[in-house]
């Protein structure tokens, strides 16, 4: 690997693996490579990484589960994610404590303030945005439209004035928070639109035609990659948001993976180890296209062993029951854990300088450039390839390749597997 030491904790496809330099000979000599040579490359904040990734949770649900919130919100804290994404219900005790719990551990709320069933009224909506204000506006980081409008819960389509009544709560939503002097931090997200429906683009273009773009600071997606690898369909959904309200900025509100391996007729499930290969490849996915990502979801609701519901197996910690003591993450946290430690740099908001950088590689790599507030800056490398075929529910193998790394400095190849992130510090 040209005299370079390659560490990894893991071993695995499921690690992050972080190249050092050593000084050796035979390198292409300091200064051969003149900084004028190469493309001037902009790094993105190493914290915009890190925050852009956030998990679902439920707050409002007390009878299952999500009923323990201390219990969830210190393992959210603990994987090192940066917000959650859930119901803001005032009247509930449990969203009090999700609340005060945020604030303890540092951890900002995505949160959505309406019913999928548009069955809310403007007033009720106002009372609940008050509260929010009142009681969680230090903790609230956006504020999200209503989910999934364009279609029922069912499967069947919405009333003919979905549309209509979707944009007028939008626009309750965004004149409220712009009016309001304690949530001008927030972001307010638009819906996110049921994706897999016959009518999903024309109902974005709809949306867009009753002028939702005026509304929100960023589009919402759902974007869910049924088993393959996490860039399945991004850019055509993306397509679909700019061809509906123009070039904004989008805020993937739910996505990733199923464990359910027993379950052969619905959403194709991966094992938990592929899904754990996704993570960070999903979050780089979407962070690379500009967009904030967001897991979906914490816990698995208790399936009685069996791995059969798809909605039953998508979160990052199994629950073998409702009791915390039955919880254990899946290997998805650990690598997230890991991936997420690397990548956060806490403090105020900064612009990296531009840096001399040029990657070559075969056509399916990927790259970043990263830095921190320190000066430290890496290039993250990755195979945009999948390792699982979950058609036929077997796993692929996929050979590591070269990629050439050069700066200022030196020339480097660097091997990159598929199935994991590598971190080259520049």
């Amino acid at each position: 690997m040209d005299r370079r030491t390659f560490l990894t904790s893991t071993g695995s496809a499921t690690g992050l693996a972080v190249l050092t330099s050593l000084p050796a000979a035979g390198y292409e000599r300091r200064g051969f490579i003149t900084g004028l040579a190469l493309p001037e490359v902009q790094p993105m904040p190493s914290k915009r990484l890190a925050t852009g990734y956030g998990v679902c949770a439920h707050p409002n649900f007390n009878k299952a589960t999500y009923r323990h919130t201390t219990a969830w919100m210190e393992r959210l804290a603990g994987m090192n994610a940066s917000y959650f994404r859930g119901m803001y219900a005032p009247n509930l005790p449990s969203v009090r404590l999700a609340t005060s719990e945020a604030r303890k551990h540092g951890l900002g709320w995505l949160a959505t303030v309406t019913p999928e069933d548009l069955q809310q009224s403007k007033s009720e909506l106002l009372t609940r945005l008050r509260h929010l204000r009142d009681n969680a506006a230090d903790v609230v980081i956006a504020i999200e439209g209503v989910n999934e409008s364009n279609s029922m819960s069912d499967g069947s389509r919405p009333s003919v004035d979905w549309a209509k009544r979707t944009v007028a709560v939008q626009k309750t939503i965004w004149d409220f928070v712009r009016a309001t002097p304690a949530l001008n931090h927030v972001k307010v997200v638009g819906p996110s639109l049921h994706a897999t429906v016959d009518t999903a683009r024309r109902d974005h273009l709809q949306l867009g035609s009753l002028g939702l773009q005026r509304y929100f600071d960023c589009a919402g997606l759902h974007r869910y990659f049924g088993g393959r690898y996490p860039n399945y369909h991004i850019d055509k959904r993306l397509r679909w948001i700019r061809e509906a309200y123009g070039h904004v900025p989008t805020w993937v509100t739910e996505t990733g993976y199923t464990n359910s391996v027993d379950n052969l007729t619905e959403h194709k499930p991966v094992p938990d180890r592929v899904s754990a290969a996704y993570g960070p490849l999903s979050l780089l996915e979407f962070a690379v296209r500009g967009c904030r990502s967001t897991r979906y979801e914490l816990l698995d609701d208790p399936d009685d062993g069996a791995k059969n519901e798809v909605e039953s197996n998508l979160g990052l910690w199994r629950t073998r029951g409702r009791k915390p003591s039955t919880w254990t993450e899946k290997p998805e946290v650990r690598v997230m854990r890991k991936f997420l430690a690397s990548v956060k740099d806490p403090g105020p908001s900064y612009t990296p300088r531009p840096i001399r950088l040029k990657v070559t590689g075969p056509d399916e790599i990927r790259s970043l450039a990263v830095a921190k507030r320190n000066g430290n800056a890496a290039v993250l490398l990755w195979q945009a390839r999948a390792i699982f075929d979950p058609i036929n529910r077997r796993r692929i193998d996929v050979a590591p390749v070269n990629v050439r790394v050069k700066t200022a400095q030196s020339s480097t190849t660097v091997r990159v597997p598929a199935g994991e992130v590598v971190k080259f510090r520049l």
